[in-house]
Formats: C-alpha cells, sequence, structure tokens
C-alpha cells in the first residue's frame, strides 16, 4: 500500500511541476520598433563646376595653356600663373596640374586665385551669382604680425566632384584667396597628409 502510495504521490508531483511549466508567465513588455533614422539629403548642385575657364578638370597642362593662351589673359613664361579680370578685381590665377588616379597622366586639378582683399565682396557677389548661394559660411578673426586684428569670412561650396572657397584673407591681410579644385585631389591630399603624421609619429 505504501508503494502505491509513493507511486501516486511521485505521479502527482510530476504532474504538477509539468502544469506549473506550462502556465503563460507574465508578458514580455513589448519592444518599441527600432527608429530607422532617414538618410542625410544631398544637396543637388546644378552649378557645381566641371571646368575651369573653359578647361575640363584633368586637362594635360600642354592642352590648357594652349587653350589658356587663347583668352584674354597674360601668363609667366611657363604657362603657370595667369592674370585676368574678374569683374573689375585683377587676380593671379595659380594652376596646378598633377596626377590623380586612375589618370596616367597630370591634369588640372586646382587654380587659385590671389587677389587684393579689398575686391572680396565683388568677387563674393560674382561667385554668388555663378555657383548659387554658399553652402556654407564662416567667419573668424586674425591678426597681423603688429597684433591688428581683422575678420576674416570665408565662402565655400563643395559637389561630388568639385570644391570652390572663397576666403577675404589668405597669406597676409592685404591679400585674399580663392580655391577651385577636383574633391578627389583634395581628399587624397587629406589621405596623404594623414598618413605622412602617422608616419611621423610612429618614428618613436
Amino acid at each position: 500500500m505504501k508503494s502505491v502510495q509513493t507511486v501516486v504521490m511521485v505521479s502527482f508531483l510530476a504532474l504538477s511541476s509539468l502544469v506549473w511549466a506550462q502556465q503563460p508567465g507574465p508578458a514580455a513588455p513589448k519592444q518599441a520598433a527600432p527608429v530607422v533614422p532617414e538618410a542625410p539629403k544631398v544637396t543637388v548642385w546644378e552649378q557645381e563646376p566641371k571646368a575651369y575657364a573653359g578647361v575640363p578638370w584633368g586637362t594635360p597642362a600642354e592642352d590648357a595653356k594652349r587653350f589658356l593662351a587663347s583668352t584674354k589673359r597674360d601668363s609667366d613664361e611657363f604657362g603657370a600663373i595667369w592674370l585676368t579680370d574678374i569683374g573689375d578685381v585683377r587676380v593671379r590665377e595659380i594652376f596646378t596640374y598633377e596626377y590623380v588616379p586612375p589618370a596616367t597622366t597630370p591634369g588640372l586639378v586646382k587654380v587659385r586665385w590671389i587677389f587684393n582683399s579689398n575686391g572680396f565682396a565683388s568677387l563674393a557677389e560674382t561667385l554668388t551669382a555663378k555657383f548659387g548661394t554658399p553652402h556654407d559660411k564662416n567667419t573668424s578673426t586674425i591678426q597681423n604680425r603688429m597684433g591688428a586684428a581683422f575678420e576674416n569670412v570665408l565662402l565655400s561650396w563643395s559637389g561630388p566632384t568639385a570644391m570652390v572657397m572663397l576666403s577675404k584673407y589668405g597669406a597676409t591681410a592685404t591679400e585674399g584667396l580663392a580655391v577651385f579644385q577636383l574633391r578627389s585631389y583634395a581628399e587624397e591630399k587629406d589621405r596623404a597628409k594623414a598618413a605622412t603624421e602617422k608616419a611621423a609619429k610612429d618614428k618613436f
């Protein structure tokens, strides 16, 4: 009799455990669906320059020089620095020709303007008319060697192919600077600079 009672008791306990295991537990809190951020909107720059003064980016130096010689520009003997008038502002144009993969010959990658900083407002108006409202505008205070303070204004435009920058002051407080360049060239220069800095730190 005891053995029967023992079997019954064990069976009851096992059944109780099974029933308890099958009882639904407290409902898990519902998790909110993850918020997927919207992809950043890409601004289409319709006026992005595919060329400079009629010379497409990547044009070999000799071809560019021949074309520029046919325009109303004065040049140094090497054809690297040209003088021209942008509206009522005289500017020095400095052309840079370098390799940018996948090109196999040096091509036009950058043009710099050097001008009297008094012409900044006129050039800013001209570039805005050509390229649209600047994508970015920054102001900062700079000082010359005598300690005099000046407010610098930097305007910039940026697209998938080219970048444009206009600064009221460049190397000095009397000269302004503008840069027109291929984005791939600028990015390659940034990578090379970062690699050089890393190599310098790894020396010791």
